[in-house]
């Protein structure tokens, strides 16, 4: 995962980042790539994406980036929707 952000370095300006205990980082972590037709669609797969990994392991961390604020604020909105249903409906079936 880091080396993905990592790369990024050369157009960022950033630092390189290293993890602070690699050895909790099995395989070195996950990253992929997937195209949709809208922000919507990602949005939706990318929060349907994490409650997958929330019902296998409950207190895994998950991070989500995006390549500038307008983007993620459909990622946003999704997770805050979800939120919100399940707060409302008291289920997970939203």
């Amino acid at each position: 995962m880091l080396k993905a952000v990592n790369s990024l370095k050369a157009l960022t300006g950033g630092q390189t980042l290293a993890a602070a205990n690699p050895d909790s980082w099995p395989a070195g972590g996950l990253a992929g790539y997937l195209y949709f037709k809208d922000t919507e669609e990602e949005a939706l797969y990318l929060r349907r994406f994490c409650e997958g990994i929330l019902e296998r392991v409950p207190q895994q961390r998950i991070g989500i980036s995006a390549r500038s604020k307008y983007r993620r604020r459909f990622v946003d909105k999704e997770i805050k929707k979800r939120v919100a249903c399940s707060i409302a409906c008291g289920t997970k079936a939203c």
